[in-house]
């Protein structure tokens, strides 16, 4: 399970240019996720090295908003931040393809062979395992390379969360046997064969690349013989800035929904000693946000900013002391813990999934039980009460680090493709 992140990697073999398609779930402006971040900057980083790249994004805007169509698929192309994009649709999208890893779509495949004929890429890299089935098979069948990094947990959860209807996190899908017997869903009709179906797609990956030593693990005990990769995300360098007084302005930044575990944050928050303040970035649906409002109800240290452009977070931690991360869900990487740290600022984060990997407990942040109320407020206290002459500096790996060991696999398929 080796960790690429050694400074020595990044100067093997940089200099020939490759056509490299990435393709994301979802993408800007559509979606604002993680996944679509590691792709901005992933491709951001080829492109600066000499390479060609085109992000491929499946996009549910109304039919009109496509231009052209092949094979039934709606298709368009255009440029965000310098990066190529192409967006495509099914005309009449499959049933359960939000879900499924289903085989045999034509009309995918014949898309993807029209594509592979007019940009001929040189590989074919899937950052997310959402609706890339088609793809794949299109892949296997023109020769081209594809290699995948699992960004979540889809691969072994049609719910991708890895919580089962009990709200408890899932031991294991047993093949899609569990899955059948806990979590059964009208849109997956054979949930073991969804299992098998995922398999096959990471078998015949020439790599599998996860971004935290958690995720490798739960794709290694899903999986068995799996062989893994852990190349972090990179985030930007930060501001080191040196930090000095009592801990006072406390900070939420991300999706305004259950599973990020917000709602216990805003009420956990309100016992907090009247001179805290609880500043929350991000939007949600419209029934969350509502709800949200409610409970901060009469409290106006709790105050509300909405979504923040990309290029204003780094601001987001300057003015912050703490930032708090309660998710609820075991996510295979978290961006917000690490930018926090790396902007030194203080941590609250819940046990869960990989964020223990990114704290020093007591040095540079606290944790805490995930969903348990007491644990997070005994956390905000003892953050409350922190002294920052104690406080331990963590760097985790940059966009540009990241970049180079993508473009160092890049190569060694490459070059594993021209001995065959």
């Amino acid at each position: 399970m080796p960790i690429a992140h050694s400074r020595s990697v990044f100067a093997a073999g940089d200099s020939a240019q490759q056509t490299i398609f990435l393709f994301c779930h979802c993408y800007f402006p559509d979606s604002t996720g993680g996944t679509e971040r590691f792709a901005e900057n992933l491709a951001s980083a080829l492109l600066r090295a000499g390479n060609q790249v085109y992000i491929l994004t499946y996009s549910a805007r109304v039919h009109t908003a496509y231009p052209a169509q092949i094979s039934g698929i709606l298709y368009m192309e255009e440029t965000i931040n310098n990066i190529p994009v192409i967006r495509f649709r099914h005309q009449r999208a499959p049933v359960g393809i939000l879900k499924n890893f289903t085989e045999g779509d034509p009309e995918i495949e014949g898309f993807a062979a029209f594509l592979f004929q007019k940009y001929h890429p040189d590989l074919v890299h899937f950052l997310h395992l959402s609706r890339v089935n088609g793809f794949a098979a299109a892949c296997r069948k023109n020769g081209i390379p594809y290699l995948v990094t699992a960004t979540d947990f889809f691969a072994v959860c049609h719910f991708y969360t890895r919580i089962d209807r009990t709200g408890c996190i899932c031991p294991g899908s047993i093949q899609g046997k569990r899955c059948k017997m806990e979590c059964p869903v009208r849109q997956v009709k054979n949930l073991e064969l969804r299992y098998q179906n995922a398999a096959h797609l990471l078998k015949n990956a020439k790599q599998v690349i996860v971004p935290s030593s958690y995720a490798a693990a739960v794709l290694q005990q899903e999986f068995s013989g799996l062989e893994v990769v852990v190349i972090p995300h990179g985030i930007d360098s930060g501001q080191k800035n040196r930090r000095n007084g009592p801990v006072r302005r406390f900070a939420f930044v991300g999706k305004i929904a259950a599973i990020k575990g917000i709602f216990s944050l805003v009420q956990v928050f309100r016992r907090m000693p009247e001179e805290c303040s609880l500043d929350i970035y991000g939007d949600g649906s419209i029934p969350d946000r509502h709800k949200l409002r409610r409970l901060a109800e009469g409290d106006g240290r709790i105050r509300f900013h909405g979504t923040v452009p990309a290029s204003q977070v780094c601001e987001i931690y300057r003015q912050a002391d703490c930032v708090v991360i309660p998710s609820v869900v075991p996510e295979s990487y978290n961006f917000v813990i690490r930018e926090a740290l790396q902007n030194r600022c203080l941590v609250v984060a819940a046990r869960v999934g990989a964020m223990p990997e990114a704290v020093s407990e007591g040095e540079n942040g606290f944790l805490f039980s995930c969903g348990d109320r007491e644990e997070l407020y005994q956390g905000m206290m003892w953050a409350y009460q922190f002294c920052w002459t104690t406080y331990r500096q963590v760097d985790f790996q940059q966009i540009w680090q990241e970049g180079a060991c993508y473009r160092m696999l890049y190569r060694e398929i490459e070059r594993d493709g021209s001995s065959e």
